[in-house]
């Protein structure tokens, strides 16, 4: 387990240094006014839920406010729209949702590094098809080609990816766990044969050591019965 963490901490520090700002996410907020004279047409958008207002790197005109009832983050305002016609917001975000790379790479060394202890006897025979298994999950999920457009489904897309590694990573800490409930089995195991070993050669000694002075004691007195015959005689 120690060295399981030792890994995701190195590999953490590695990755996060050279890395490059990613490109904002643009999402697009189309208003229409679907009547046949001017009005006011009111907007509000949801942000998607991991948006902090820090995230936010433009309203385009537009206001932020925290929707209770959802539990995110919303723009809102409203403008003057001739008869028919259209309007489109443009709000940039910070991309919060394509940053799987780190995490790919500590995880595939996790894997990697536990397939050698697998083999070496660290772990129980099925862990090993379970850690092949997260390989080939990794490996496509590394290889699968999002949108390159960075929009909404954009976004879809990286959430999903992030949700499949935490499924990756919890089964991970699981085989983790195991090992180590393992090893403190096997510690307790070895030990209470160690104990046992010592109470059975420790009775072994006592009976002999018991056995030894009872013969001590009794020499003398089976000595003065004989010398006591052999003056009657």
């Amino acid at each position: 387990m120690r060295r399981f963490l030792v890994l995701l901490i190195v590999s953490a520090i590695f990755s996060s240094v050279g890395e490059a700002p990613a490109e904002p996410v643009t999402l697009k907020i189309n208003v229409h006014n679907p009547s046949i004279a001017t009005r006011d047409v009111d907007v509000r958008y949801r942000l998607p839920v991991e948006v902090r207002p820090k995230d936010v790197l433009r309203h385009d005109g537009l206001a932020l406010d925290y929707d209770v009832d959802a539990g995110c983050y919303s723009v809102v305002g409203s403008t003057r729209l001739a008869a028919h016609k259209k309007k489109t917001y443009e709000v940039m975000l910070e991309d919060k949702w394509n940053v799987h790379a780190p995490r790919i790479a500590t995880l595939k060394l996790v894997i990697e590094t536990s397939l050698v202890d697998a083999k070496a006897g660290k772990y129980e025979a099925t862990t090993a098809g379970t850690l092949q298994r997260l390989r080939g999950e990794l490996i496509t999920i590394q290889a699968a080609a999002g949108p390159t457009k960075k929009d909404a489904m954009y976004i879809a897309f990286h959430r999903d990816q992030s949700q499949r590694l935490d499924r990756i990573q919890e089964q991970l800490d699981h085989v983790q766990t195991r090992a180590t409930r393992g090893e403190l089995l096997s510690l307790r195991t070895t030990w209470a044969t160690i104990s046992g070993i010592i109470l059975f050669v420790a009775g072994i000694v006592g009976y002999i050591l018991v056995r030894s002075y009872r013969w001590e004691v009794a020499s003398p007195v089976m000595r003065a019965q004989k010398a006591f015959q052999s003056h009657r005689e």
